[in-house]
């Protein structure tokens, strides 16, 4: 069980829960990481606001190995 858990969309705060409801509009669902950071919104857009940045600011192969890094270095099986 996790430490902090994941916020459902009528646990989290007006500006958190507009910040979700724009993340299930954009991906059809919410990821339980942005839920969990929920619980602290500017925390939650600003994590938002680092993803677009790494989408949009990356050439596609670097950010693709700094994906296969992370997982390497994390262990990550998702």
């Amino acid at each position: 069980m996790p430490h902090l858990p994941p916020l459902g969309d009528d646990q989290a705060s007006d500006p958190a829960r507009a910040t979700l409801a724009d993340l299930h509009a954009k991906l059809g669902r919410v990821p339980n990481m942005y839920r969990t950071l929920a619980h602290a919104p500017k925390v939650l857009d600003a994590a938002v606001a680092m993803g677009r940045a790494v989408r949009a600011d990356l050439d596609p192969k670097i950010r693709e190995l700094a994906y296969l890094k992370v997982v390497q270095l994390t262990d990550c099986h998702v």
